[in-house]
C-alpha cells in the first residue's frame, strides 16, 4: 500500500456532533470518512443513556462494532466487543438504556447514496444518505454551528410517499 492510499483520521481531535435529525436527542456522531464513489461511510456514534434512534429502514449494509456500553434493537442486545451486521432491508430501532459508543460502517450500492429512511412519530419519513454525511465529515462543532441539513435530506409526508421512491 502506498502512502497515497492511506488516509488516517485522528478521531480524538473531532468533536461529537449532535445528530442533525428530528427525534434523535442524545445521539452524537463523528463522521470519520465518506467515499461517495464506493458508497461507504465510516463513523462513530454515541448514544446517551435512555436514548433512542428513530425506527429506520436500511438501504445499505451496516456493520456496528460496540466499543463501550450497551444497546438494543429488535434483533437483540449488544455489549462492548459485540458486532451487529445489518443487511439491506433491515427495519428496526436502536435504543440504549445505559449509553453506548460504537463504530459504524455503512455500504450502499444506490447511485444516489441513500442509506436510511427514518420513520418519525408524526408519520413522516426522513431519508438520509451519503450527501449528509459528506457535509459532516471530519468536522468540529464550531464548524457546524450554522449547518442546515435540509438540502442534504429528503422528507416525505408519509410512509407511502417514501416507499413510492424506493
Amino acid at each position: 500500500m502506498s502512502n497515497l492510499e492511506l488516509s488516517p483520521v485522528v478521531v480524538d481531535n473531532l468533536d461529537w456532533l449532535p445528530l442533525a435529525l428530528p427525534e434523535s436527542e442524545g445521539i452524537f456522531i463523528k463522521v470519520l470518512r465518506v467515499d461517495k464513489a464506493s458508497g461507504r461511510a465510516v463513523l462513530k456514534i454515541k448514544m446517551a443513556a435512555n436514548s433512542a434512534a428513530p425506527k429506520h429502514y436500511h438501504f445499505c449494509r451496516a456493520v456496528a462494532y460496540t466499543i463501550s456500553g450497551s444497546w438494543d434493537y429488535d434483533e437483540g442486545g449488544f455489549q462492548a466487543g459485540d458486532v451487529a451486521v445489518e443487511p439491506i432491508g433491515n427495519f428496526h430501532q436502536a435504543t440504549s438504556t445505559n449509553g453506548t459508543e460504537m463504530m459504524l460502517v455503512f455500504d450502499t450500492h444506490f447511485s444516489d447514496g441513500r442509506l436510511l429512511d427514518n420513520y418519525m412519530s408524526d408519520g413522516s419519513v426522513v431519508r438520509i444518505g451519503i450527501q449528509l454525511l459528506q457535509q459532516l465529515e471530519a468536522k468540529n462543532l464550531s464548524e457546524m454551528l450554522d449547518f442546515n441539513p435540509m438540502p442534504y435530506i429528503q422528507i416525505f409526508p408519509n410512509v407511502a410517499a417514501a416507499e413510492a421512491q424506493r
